[in-house]
């Protein structure tokens, strides 16, 4: 029966009376459904070990008489002094008090000189065994018997006793020589165990709780402690009256105090079960009697969920080819404001991006100075947005092409005036950069690029591999072309080991190069 019990209505006992209800109560079970809680519940004092026994031996089913926890004297012994005792004690822990037993008991002796009894801390005897008439007394009886069944109520002690003693008014107690005079056996017992008071110095700490400083995303740590006479059984997160996350403390009901007094530990919370927002987070701490405390709330800010796409997204050409980019900031509701700005230039309509980076700022709205690699246009820029809580999704990002500035027609300086010049053929022939593909080798773990363009070309390159030409790119790598050569190394992707793959190589035009692609089918290395 290892389960709390928060007895509401009266215990009904198998036939042996009615236990009254009490709040706030536990049940510990001892011995025979509990073989190994015997030693943990009870306690044995013996007085006399010469001539008294305790034992303990519990068994899932008893059948012999002594197959409990007994206290009784030695058959054959020359004698026990009057005063001494054998006993077998269950107690209380501080802060709790036994209410009820439910006990399967056999009390008996041979001789009124032998005192055997059932008593509580304070003294009270609840049960006797004493000789009238005949020669001998039993209360109870062996275990197969369900007449060995009884419950003491009514209580309100510290401890419960089941003993035998010695109160010879000359010499000794005087043992038989081949069967016990005196004896107290517990085959089993249910103990009603009652915690009045609900857990103490219950706290909620550790990074979550410090998240009214911060906005909170991902794994967080909460640290819960509380501490109770009888034992915290349970710790919960509790986020604005709702539990999101529970700690357990180990638990046996075999022992008068079930559960940890003590009990801390650590509770890693995914955020996102709290939801993007405010919350009043408190623990809530649960001891064995099924009472229950909150901590102080704390409040914390919660984000998990990144900004949405920037709208009206704009860019006006200006000096020296670069633009001013501004747009217009979603609302972000409950979540962290807007704090940084990320940005990317790519090909047009294209997932081949050459630059890009973060601007940080409050509330950022504009890149008022954005430079695009000189040499190419039009480029596509691509704009996203990162919260407080630093999240951000380049999925959501806003896309323009950045169009290059229209130039203004020249003015009619009339007759007499001056004439533009026209300019040479020189000024306006730009060369190409004889780009060629010389080498496109795979082996087991990497993919290699090698090739060459004329020598005196400086410039920027683009390598790219696709599955087949045109298809948007699994990757791509940006270098610098400097004295004619050049070599890119691809980790060999799992994607790229199954499939055929194909590179392509772009330099980016200049003033006086022109843009070229080449593309090439990537070969097996046999020898890689």
């Amino acid at each position: 029966m290892n389960v709390v019990s928060l007895l509401v209505t009266a215990i009904t006992s198998l036939g042996c009376g009615v236990a009254p209800a009490f709040a706030a109560t536990f049940e510990v079970t001892a011995c025979a459904s509990h073989p190994l809680a015997a030693a943990g519940a009870f306690e044995q004092l013996n007085t006399s070990p010469a001539t008294l026994e305790t034992s303990t031996a519990c068994r899932g089913t008893p059948i012999g008489e002594f197959d409990g926890i007994v206290a009784a004297d030695r058959p054959g012994n020359l004698g026990t002094p009057s005063g001494r005792v054998a006993a077998s004690t269950i107690t209380a822990v501080r802060g709790t008090s036994i209410r009820a037993i439910r006990a399967r008991r056999y009390l008996g002796k041979r001789d009124n000189e032998w005192h055997v009894w059932v008593r509580t801390g304070q003294g009270t005897i609840l049960e006797l065994c004493e000789v009238n008439a005949s020669f001998s007394c039993t209360v109870g009886a062996e275990p197969t018997s369900q007449s060995s069944w009884t419950t003491y109520s009514g209580l309100a002690t510290d401890s419960v006793s089941f003993g035998v003693s010695c109160r010879a008014a000359v010499g000794d107690c005087v043992s038989a020589s081949s069967f016990r005079s005196a004896w107290a056996i517990v085959y089993s017992t249910v103990t009603t165990v009652e915690d009045p008071a609900p857990p103490t110095s219950v706290t909620l700490s550790g990074p979550l709780a410090d998240g009214s400083h911060n906005w909170l995303s991902g794994d967080v740590a909460a640290r819960l402690a509380a501490e109770d006479a009888s034992g915290i059984r349970r710790i919960d997160l509790v986020s604005d009256g709702v539990t999101v996350g529970s700690v357990e403390g180990a638990c046996d009901f075999g022992l008068m105090r079930p559960c940890p007094g003590r009990f801390e530990e650590d509770l890693l919370v995914d955020a996102r079960r709290l939801g993007d927002g405010e919350h009043r987070l408190t623990a809530r701490a649960v001891d064995a009697a099924g009472s229950a405390t909150g901590s102080t709330a704390t409040v914390v800010r919660v984000d998990t969920t990144p900004p949405e796409a920037p709208l009206e997204l704009r860019a006006l050409p200006g000096a020296g080819g670069s633009y001013r980019v501004s747009w217009r900031n979603p609302e972000q509701g409950g979540a962290a404001p807007i704090a940084a700005a990320h940005y990317q230039l790519c090909f047009v309509r294209s997932d081949d991006c050459v630059s890009g980076g973060v601007v940080p700022g409050a509330a950022i709205t504009e890149l008022p100075d954005l430079q695009p690699p000189p040499g190419r246009s039009p480029w596509d820029l691509l704009v996203w947005l990162q919260d407080g809580a630093g999240q951000a999704d380049r999925s959501r990002a806003a896309r323009i092409t950045l169009l290059p500035p229209v130039s203004s027609p020249p003015t009619d300086p009339g007759p007499g005036g001056p004439r533009p010049s026209t300019p040479r053929p020189s000024d306006t022939r730009r060369s190409t950069p004889g780009l060629r593909i010389t080498s496109a080798v795979r082996t087991r773990h990497a993919i290699v690029v090698r090739g060459t363009l004329k020598r005196r070309v400086v410039g920027r390159l683009v390598i790219s591999l696709r599955r087949r030409p045109g298809s948007r790119a699994w990757v791509s790598r940006s270098v610098e072309a400097r004295r004619g050569q050049f070599t890119v190394k691809f980790t060999n992707r799992r994607a790229l080991r199954s499939h055929r793959a194909y590179v392509t190589v772009r330099f980016l035009a200049t003033r006086s190069v022109t843009s070229q692609k080449v593309t090439r089918l990537v070969r097996r290395n046999i020898r890689g």
